[in-house]
């Protein structure tokens, strides 16, 4: 048998034009072995793609994009690789379904231990210095509140005089009242106790606004395509999923969670109920598999 017949009965029987692949890396003069160490890939995941059935070789989520990847890199058409893979009759590639998770709590500010002290250090600060501030504004000095009665009785016996004599109508210091006990009354301010009480509950209201809501569970953002799965402690899967580029994971459930990241150099950033979490340390390939939360 011909090479050419061996070719087409590869691709009659498999449906999957590997051997294309393949002499394409060989014409390059590639071995698996740099194939495989610039795509981060083992050597027996290159082979798998260059086989008769990749399908068979790992979960067909990753293999798909394992596929597009070797294409992209030998400067073929890796759309036509992905089609080929996904026509294959074993092959389920069917859209992931996300299952609803546990509701998602916001975290109250003040029951974050570190949140707490600055919040409470920042209204103790306040509320010193409102104190100092109340106390300068509302002393009153002894020999001032002399002077100030001193004046009003004699302005009011010589009011008394003069009306005496008529050369004040009888009325003219009335209004509604004692003139002097209403300027006197008009005059009062709100007790220091009220002051501070209300500066207080701004204060507090503007803390609770500034400070971030932390999400209570794994979130994840991504700079390039990545496949991430994550099972609760019963085992059940709560998301499987490929994130695209810019995208933005936010997961909660029982715990512990098992994940699954498919490409970790496209993880962007990692949180777990706030706290950073390292993939790229978490593995010595491109695929981290690991517990939350993690073992301290």
């Amino acid at each position: 048998m011909s090479t050419g017949d061996h070719n087409q009965d590869y691709r009659s029987e498999n449906g999957f034009p590997g051997h294309e692949l393949r002499m394409e890396r060989e014409s390059k003069h590639l071995t698996l072995s740099q194939v495989a160490t610039d795509l981060h890939l083992m050597p027996k995941v290159i082979a798998a793609i260059e086989s008769s059935k990749p399908q068979t070789f790992h979960n067909p989520v990753f293999m798909r994009g394992y596929i597009r990847n070797y294409a992209n890199y030998l400067g073929l058409d890796a759309k036509k690789y992905t089609v080929a893979f996904e026509r294959l009759g074993t092959v389920n590639l069917a859209p992931p379904v996300i299952k609803s998770t546990n509701s998602v709590k916001q975290r109250d500010p003040f029951k974050v231990p570190f949140a707490r002290g600055v919040s409470w250090l920042f209204v103790l600060t306040m509320l010193g210095v409102i104190f100092w501030w109340s106390q300068e504004q509302y002393r009153v000095v002894p020999s001032d509140a002399s002077s100030l009665t001193a004046t009003m009785t004699d302005i009011a016996s010589e009011s008394e005089r003069l009306i005496d004599e008529g050369f004040l109508a009888p009325d003219a210091l009335i209004s509604d009242g004692n003139p002097i006990e209403d300027s006197v009354g008009e005059s009062e301010s709100p007790s220091v106790a009220e002051v501070v009480e209300e500066t207080v509950e701004e204060v507090v209201e503007e803390i609770v606004e500034i400070l971030p809501v932390i999400f209570d569970g794994l979130d994840m953002s991504f700079t390039n395509e990545c496949w991430v799965q994550v099972r609760d402690s019963s085992g059940k899967t709560i998301y499987s999923a490929v994130a695209n580029r810019g995208d933005q994971v936010q997961i909660a459930g029982s715990e512990p969670l098992s994940v699954i990241v498919g490409r970790v150099d496209a993880v962007a950033s990692a949180l777990y109920k706030g706290t950073i979490i390292d993939v790229s340390s978490l593995t010595n390939t491109n695929v981290a598999r690991f517990t939350l939360p993690l073992n301290p």
